[in-house]
């Protein structure tokens, strides 16, 4: 139960993945201790009269992310595209109805949150793990800093006492003690240091902390970090989180209310250069890549179009001037382009200003409910204007269609072991790679499990291939989606995504009774499951 504000709170993959990964339970037992407990006064001391959630930011913040929750809702804009596109908030409304049993616990209700801050440091290992294809780890110097400002002070005792019950009821006296033993008092607020016996997590190897502080008609929770959490408490120059320094921030407007930066890997610049060197057309851009330091990006949510704002930091104001004159010129030639091909260009991208900003450049535009609507058809698999279906296509696959399928051999949720080749002269087996977090599988899952149960009788077998999710989480996603009798292979490294050139999912592989691949469809599109049986038949036939 206690996990949703996890999810809710931590909507980003890498916090979860890289925090939770091993013992989801106590941890996010203990998230719900801490985060149920009153925002009560409690004696101030030397405790500052003020905090900003800015201040999460601190001097050695390398990534940065910022979110206006109450500007956001309040939008004209983000309420049209709740009600035009459900998909688009689709997962938040899925944390909100897992959080119900929490807020009637609680009283924590997510609309009372009003803004989030989120704060990296040390990324340098992260990245390099990301860049070798590995699952990120956190580093000796690595911190990270998650700060909530709520709008709504909560029942204090009465929560304590619950919440407390229940990590007894659930882990027992020794976790209760372990929870109570961790409490101190920080500058006036209630500051938890995480036992290591709760965390249980080698990924983390610095001393975590959970903190709290009630302010008037307002609360705070921080979490993080240890020093990061003292820091934030401690007030930190709360104006506007002085001490931090982004020049791509800097070149987005303050009216942001999402926004986010970051440093550009090195490598991948390098990459790029030598990729774009090998482009004539390409080279001016190839030779100021290197110069490329940092990305921002901003949203600002308005009552009928949201402003989307790019900023991309550059080590000096020349190579700024550079990128923004070539950008002009790359635009126009693209523009010359989709007219020549009549394919015209996304009104979006065509409304695309740029202009240079001291060591800056920003790309803006506005975009539209129709624009929306472009995206979550290129989202979901089809290209506007066309079929959708005509999208399901083999992408960069199609080399392996005709060839014997790679063999492999994966466990499975339900705990039995999956082998490809004991399927063969037996069965037609299809291959869905998949993922809870992605959208499009969510909506081609029925479809794709639609088709196959029909040709069960026939030796058809479905085999969706989870990508690098935990079994719980998957386990409480079939349970919530009521998708029975769903056989899940387990791909926690992606080692059978690579033998089938899996790029984007989802991806279906079908592989005949010799164990040949006969159709591999990319992407989600309406009428799936009509095509599916089509193709299914025919490969039944002909054998």
């Amino acid at each position: 139960m206690f996990g949703e504000v996890c999810l809710f709170l931590f909507h980003s993959p890498l916090i979860m993945n890289s925090l939770f990964s091993r013992n989801l339970s106590k941890t996010s037992l203990v998230l719900g201790f801490i985060f149920s407990m009153p925002f009560v006064a409690f004696s101030q001391g030397n405790a500052p009269k003020a905090l900003s959630i800015e201040s999460a930011f601190g001097p050695k913040t390398e990534m940065a992310m910022y979110l206006d929750l109450s500007g956001i809702k309040k939008s004209g804009f983000v309420k049209k595209a709740e009600a035009k596109f459900p998909e688009f908030m689709e997962g938040l409304d899925d944390a909100s109805e897992e959080m119900a049993e929490f807020t009637e616990l609680t009283g924590i209700d997510p609309d009372d949150l009003a803004q989030i801050a989120i704060s990296f440091t040390g990324l340098d290992d992260l990245m390099t793990a990301a860049q070798q294809g590995e699952e990120p780890e956190f580093g000796a110097n690595a911190g990270f800093l998650v700060v909530g400002r709520m709008a709504k002070p909560m029942d204090v005792e009465k929560l304590i006492g619950t919440v407390m019950a229940k990590a007894e009821e659930e882990d027992g006296p020794e976790t209760r003690k372990m929870l109570e033993d961790a409490r101190s008092e920080f500058k006036g607020a209630t500051l938890f240091e995480v036992p290591d016996e709760i965390v249980e997590d080698e990924d983390i190897p610095f001393p975590m902390s959970f903190g709290l502080r009630s302010l008037g008609k307002e609360g705070f929770f921080a979490i993080g970090k240890t020093a990061d959490v003292k820091r934030f408490f401690s007030g930190a120059k709360a104006k506007a989180g002085a001490g931090f320094s982004s020049e791509a921030r800097k070149a987005l407007p303050e009216a942001s209310q999402m926004w986010f930066s970051l440093p550009l890997p090195e490598e991948a610049l390098d990459q790029a250069t030598e990729e774009l060197s090998e482009n004539p057309m390409m080279a001016g851009l190839a030779q100021v890549m290197g110069k490329m330091q940092e990305l921002g990006v901003g949203l600002h949510f308005k009552d009928e179009t949201m402003s989307l704002n790019v900023g991309i930091a550059c080590a000096d104001a020349q190579s700024a001037v550079q990128i923004w004159t070539l950008s002009q010129g790359l635009m126009a030639m693209a523009k010359l382009a989709a007219a020549g091909e009549g394919a015209g260009m996304p009104p979006f991208v065509q409304k695309l200003t740029s202009a240079a900003k001291e060591k800056s450049v920003v790309f803006s535009t506005e975009m539209t409910m129709e624009d929306i609507g472009f995206m979550m058809d290129g989202i979901g698999g089809g290209i506007p204007g066309q079929d959708p279906l005509e999208n399901l296509e083999e992408g960069g696959t199609e080399d392996l269609i005709g060839e014997e399928a790679p063999d492999f051999k994966t466990a499975l949720l339900d705990g039995n072991d999956f082998k490809l080749s004991a399927s063969e002269g037996k069965q037609v087996v299809v291959l869905d790679f998949w993922a809870t977090w992605c959208g499009p599988c969510v909506k081609a899952m029925p479809e794709v499990k639609a088709a196959t149960d029909a040709l069960k009788a026939k030796g058809v077998v479905l085999v969706a291939v989870n990508q690098g999710e935990r079994p719980a989480t998957i386990q409480k996603f079939l349970k919530k989606r009521k998708w029975d009798g769903l056989t899940v292979g387990l791909d926690p490294e992606g080692e059978i995504a690579d033998k089938y050139g899996v790029e984007g999912i989802p991806q279906t592989v079908i592989i005949d009774k010799k164990g040949i691949i006969r159709e591999i469809h990319v992407g989600y599109g309406p009428g799936l499951e009509k095509r599916l049986l089509g193709e299914l038949n025919e490969i039944l036939n002909a054998d």
